[in-house]
């Protein structure tokens, strides 16, 4: 399982194995796009902020910040390890961000339930 986030902030999450990919994309009016594999998409009007907010309390650990300094010029890659721990890898400075994620295939299909509703 990997996530990755660059600079236009677009977070993904796939799950090879059970084939869920779940996108949020950014827009220049302010709203999050959501993408699942097999072309469900859902879209939730909100900041990036208030969405991390809300995912937060859903993804039983902490997640780090997505804001205009953590994306400039900071290539983050994230690997979850066999104990469940995601691992955040800032490849500029080649070390291991102090951050942890635990994420699982229910929780990411809870984070698309949380994201479509109000």
């Amino acid at each position: 399982m990997r996530i990755a986030l660059n600079a236009n902030r677009i977070i993904r999450v796939f799950d090879s194995e059970d084939l869920i990919m779940v996108t949020v994309d950014v827009a220049k009016n302010n709203t999050c796009k959501v993408v699942i594999a097999g072309g469900r998409e859902f879209s939730v009007h909100c900041s990036v902020s208030k969405l991390v907010e809300r995912l937060e309390p859903q993804m039983g650990g902490r997640f780090f910040r997505i804001t205009r300094d953590t994306c400039i010029n900071i290539d983050y890659v994230h690997e979850l390890s066999t104990d469940g721990e995601l691992r955040l890898f800032d490849r500029s400075v080649n070390k291991l961000l102090p951050k942890l994620l635990i994420l699982s295939r229910a929780r990411i299909l809870s984070l698309v339930d949380l994201l479509t509703k109000e």
